[in-house]
């Protein structure tokens, strides 16, 4: 039997089919991550964990602001910021991100103020993610 990786949710795969209402900001993050915590490996540190997710919420949001409002530069602008920042090899998953949010996750309009890493039973991570509350 294999061991399942660290990074996978019991659920997220399932219940996304289905839809995303009800389903935990958490477990969305999760599952839309997947290609960056892949990239990581099942292996990786705490940190690596938590600086794939930065990166996955930062292309979330950037792409949320640009549907929100008028200015669609939010986007070029996180790019450009995690450009300088990430090893070329993660630079392709950008754009894989990208494409994840905006057909497998394109109705999920919920901001992400915040997460948090857990450790469950079997030593995979949960994620644990706020939703950012819109002023209207």
């Amino acid at each position: 039997m294999s061991t399942p990786s660290p990074f996978s949710t019991p659920f997220a795969t399932d219940l996304l089919i289905g839809g995303l209402e009800g389903v935990p900001l958490g477990a969305v993050l999760h599952d839309f991550a997947a290609p960056i915590l892949l990239h990581a490996g099942a292996n990786a540190s705490e940190r690596d964990v938590r600086e794939a997710l930065q990166v996955a919420v930062t292309v979330w949001n950037a792409l949320l602001l640009e549907q929100w409002g008028p200015d669609d530069a939010f986007l070029i602008d996180a790019k450009a910021l995690l450009r300088d920042r990430l090893p070329t090899a993660l630079l392709d998953v950008l754009d894989v991100l990208v494409a994840r949010k905006k057909s497998r996750f394109r109705t999920d309009t919920r901001a992400i103020a915040g997460f948090d890493l857990v450790r469950d039973r079997d030593g995979g991570w949960l994620v644990r993610a706020e939703p950012l509350q819109r002023a209207n």
